[in-house]
C-alpha cells in the first residue's frame, strides 16, 4: 500500500541552521509512515550557504520557494487584490473592532495576504500539491496556512494542519501591531492546530473564545537524549552557569549580567551561547563584571547544536537561566532538562511547564535582586537537595520533553488524521 503524502512546509529546512535541530529528528521518524514533500521558503542567502544543507533521505522530495523572486508583479498585484477579496473584508472588519493601530494592522494584514497568494500561486504552477488525500503541514502558524485554508476548495481531499510556537502566536511579539494576522480567518480553515505548551493552548482558545476540542491538541517537541554526563563538579569550587539564546532585547540577557553584579560572595562561572543583533552592546555591558574577583564569563557566539551537546556532555553544568520577557517553550531549557540540570526561569509561555522541584520559577519581571538570590539559593543549597533537583531534571525531560518519543507520538496523531 503507498504512504499517505505530508506535505511540509518551513521557513528554511533543509537549508540553514535555524529549524533543523526541531525538525530533522520529526522528519526521520515520519519519513517511515509517509511520503514526504518538503516545501522551504529559504532566502537565497541561506540557500548559498551550501555547507549548512541538511542531507536527506532520497526518499524526500525538497522544493523551494523563493520569496524574494515572487516579490514582484504579482506579489504588487496581490496587495491591490486585497481589497477585491472576501476574505480580507472579513479581516479588515476583525481589525476594526479592535479600535487600534487600524491602519498599521491593515497594512501588515495586506502583506500577509499578498506573500500567502503567492506561495499559492507558486504551488499550484508547479503542481507541488495533488488531488489524493494527503497533508498539508506547516510548521509555523503564518501566511503559508493562510495561502492553503484560502484555497481549501481546490483541495477537497487535503487536510490542514499547522504547529504554533510563540512569534506565531503571541500578540506581543508582533511589535508594531501587537496582533497576529488573519488568524480568526485561519482557523476556521484549518483541520488541526498543534500547540508546543499546554500555556499556548490556553492562549489561544481564551484569545479566540474557543472551547476546548479534538481540533486544538498538545505535542512538544523536546531534546535529543544525553549520550554521556560529566564528571560531577563541587560548587563550592566554582558554580557553573549557562544562558543560550539569540542577543535580542527579548531574552534580557542584560538582567543576568545584572542579577550577577549582586553577588560577592559565589565564585561564578557564566558561559553563554548564542548571537544577535544586540551582542556588541551586551558584551560592553557586562564589562562591569570585570571588577568582580569572583565573576567569569565568555560569549561563545553561535554554536552548533551538536556543540552544545557536547558542551554539556564534558562541562558540569550546575545552572542553566533564562530570563525571556516572552516564549513559546524554549528548546534550550528542553536541552538542560536532558543533562538533568536544574533551572531558572521566568514566568512567561511555557517556562513554568519545565519548573517543578528541579529549580526556581521567577517572577514574569523579576529585580536582579531576585534573580541573585535564587542563584545563591542554588549554589549554597545541600548536597541531597541539589541532587534531588538534578534527578527532577531528568524525570521531566523523560516524562515530557523526549524529543525522539515526541515525535513519535506526533506521527501516531497524523496517521489518525
Amino acid at each position: 500500500m503507498s504512504k499517505r503524502k505530508l506535505y511540509i512546509i518551513t521557513d528554511s529546512f533543509p537549508y540553514g541552521k535555524g529549524e533543523k535541530t526541531f525538525v530533522l529528528p520529526e522528519i526521520e521518524i515520519l519519513k517511515n509512515d509517509f511520503a514526504i514533500t518538503i516545501v522551504s521558503a529559504a532566502s537565497s542567502e541561506i540557500v548559498e550557504q551550501k555547507e549548512r544543507l541538511t542531507k536527506l533521505d532520497d526518499s524526500i522530495k525538497v522544493f523551494r520557494f523563493c520569496p524574494q523572486k515572487e516579490k514582484k508583479a504579482l506579489y504588487y498585484i496581490n496587495l491591490l487584490l486585497f481589497w477585491t477579496k472576501k476574505v480580507c473584508f472579513l479581516e479588515v472588519k476583525n481589525i476594526l473592532k479592535t479600535h487600534e493601530k487600524v491602519w498599521v494592522r491593515i497594512w501588515k494584514s495586506m502583506h500577509f495576504y499578498a506573500r500567502a497568494e503567492s506561495l499559492y500561486y507558486w504551488i499550484k504552477k508547479n503542481r507541488i500539491i495533488d488531488q489524493e488525500q494527503g497533508i498539508f503541514y506547516s510548521y509555523w502558524y503564518n501566511d503559508r496556512v493562510l495561502a492553503m485554508t484560502m484555497h481549501k476548495d481546490n483541495y477537497p481531499n487535503l487536510k490542514i494542519i499547522t504547529r504554533a510556537h510563540g512569534f506565531d502566536l503571541f500578540d506581543e511579539r508582533q511589535e508594531s501591531t501587537l496582533r497576529q494576522p488573519f488568524k480568526q480567518i485561519m482557523d476556521s480553515k484549518t483541520d488541526k492546530v498543534i500547540f508546543i505548551s499546554d500555556y499556548n493552548y490556553t492562549y489561544y482558545l481564551n484569545r479566540l473564545s474557543k472551547q476546548s476540542c479534538e481540533k486544538y491538541s498538545v505535542y512538544r517537541i523536546g531534546a535529543l537524549k544525553a549520550e554521556r554526563f560529566p564528571e560531577a563538579v563541587d560548587r563550592k569550587t566554582v558554580f557553573r552557569i549557562i544562558s543560550c539564546s539569540n542577543l535580542i532585547k527579548l531574552k534580557r540577557v542584560p538582567l543576568i549580567i545584572d542579577a550577577l553584579d549582586c553577588i560577592s560572595d559565589v565564585r561564578i562561572e557564566w558561559t553563554h551561547f548564542g548571537s544577535g543583533n544586540e551582542g556588541r552592546e551586551i558584551k560592553k555591558y557586562a564589562k562591569k563584571l570585570d571588577a568582580k574577583d569572583n565573576i567569569t564569563y565568555s560569549f561563545k557566539g553561535y554554536v552548533p547544536r551538536k556543540d552544545i551537546y557536547e558542551y554539556y556532555q564534558t562541562t558540569y553544568v550546575h545552572c542553566f537561566i533564562n530570563l525571556s520577557e516572552s516564549e513559546g517553550s524554549p528548546v534550550s531549557i528542553q536541552e538542560a532538562l536532558a543533562f538533568g540540570i536544574p533551572v531558572i526561569g521566568t514566568d512567561v509561555g511555557g517556562v513554568s511547564e519545565m519548573i517543578d522541584g528541579n529549580g526556581y520559577l521567577l517572577t514574569d519581571n523579576p529585580a536582579p535582586e531576585e534573580i541573585a538570590c535564587r542563584i545563591k539559593m542554588l549554589a549554597n543549597l545541600n548536597e541531597e537537595a541539589y541532587a534531588d533537583m538534578r534527578k527532577r531534571s531528568l524525570e521531566i525531560w523523560r516524562q515530557d520533553y523526549d524529543q525522539i518519543e515526541n515525535a513519535k507520538r506526533f506521527r501516531d496523531f497524523l496517521l489518525t488524521v
